[in-house]
């Protein structure tokens, strides 16, 4: 009697596993994590390029430099630390679709989660982040940071300054000639 329990529990605890590998295995690529959907940067890509999400919105949840350092064209940036604050910025966007990414995926998950519990209905979370974009080949846009060009300018306020001067002592110097 003990020994056909045995045998029954057994048999359960394979059942579960199997049923559980199962559900691994066969899972499709477009995972439901509450009511957000995550999707790989093919679902992204595909989204973002074929014309049937007129209405399509790309959160980027990273910081300013990541932000800065590259971001996938037309990115609204809201960081993740911001985003329950600042809400109210993308609530038009509150019923379509909006793909929220990061550099990894773990932040564009709690971004998905603060959009969701903010009754935001077609949250799409991109899996491994902008990381698994540009390993993908997927465009990236990469712009100067504002620093960069801060320092370009200052440069070019220096070359100004040394024309005139030059300019202003030449002129001084005929004028010192002809007097």
């Amino acid at each position: 009697m003990v020994f056909q329990k045995q045998i029954s529990l057994n048999i359960l605890l394979v059942l579960v596993a199997i049923l559980f590998l199962g559900v691994i295995l066969f899972c499709p690529i477009n995972l439901v994590y509450g009511k957000y959907t995550s999707i790989d940067v093919v679902t992204a890509n595909n989204m973002i390029t074929s014309g049937t999400y007129p209405n399509l919105t790309i959160l980027d949840v990273r910081t300013q430099s990541e932000y800065d350092e590259g971001h996938l064209e037309n990115a609204v940036l809201i960081p993740v630390t911001e985003l329950e604050s600042r809400v109210d910025e993308i609530l038009q966007y509150r019923d379509t679709e909006i793909i929220v990414y990061c550099k990894g995926g773990g932040r564009s998950a709690q971004a998905s989660s603060i959009l969701d519990s903010n009754n935001f209905t077609k949250v799409f979370n991109v899996l491994g982040g902008i990381t698994a974009w540009e390993s993908a080949g997927y465009p990236v846009i990469h712009e100067f940071p504002s620093w960069i060009i801060l320092l370009l300018l200052a440069a070019l306020s220096c070359v100004v300054a040394a024309v005139i001067v030059i300019i202003y002592r030449k002129r001084r110097k005929n004028l010192k000639t002809t007097v």
